[in-house]
């Protein structure tokens, strides 16, 4: 691919780029540029990926009392609202 611009620059540093010709103000300098890219720049390559997880990873479904107090406890303290926080255990398989 190849395209012409304008890269105009100020006294101060600021930079931008226009396609047509600028007017420039007293402090700007505009540089004509020719760009060159090979097309292969712009094709993108297919992303793939494999995610394993393994049965060590996954945690016991537990909250301990503490825990649940503490849940408890937050959610009154950020809404102000009062909670019931009940757990129902169920025996392990």
């Amino acid at each position: 691919m190849k395209t012409n611009f304008f890269l105009v620059v100020n006294s101060k540093g600021s930079i931008k780029a226009l396609k047509t010709k600028p007017g420039l103000n007293w402090d700007e300098i505009a540089i004509s540029v020719s760009l060159n890219l090979p097309t292969s720049l712009f094709q993108k390559p297919q992303l793939n990926a494999v995610i394993d997880v393994p049965d060590t990873a996954i945690q016991p479904l537990t909250i301990e009392t503490d825990v649940a107090n503490n849940i408890q406890g937050a959610i009154e303290q950020a809404t102000g609202y009062e909670v019931r926080l009940t757990l129902n255990t169920t025996p392990e398989k």
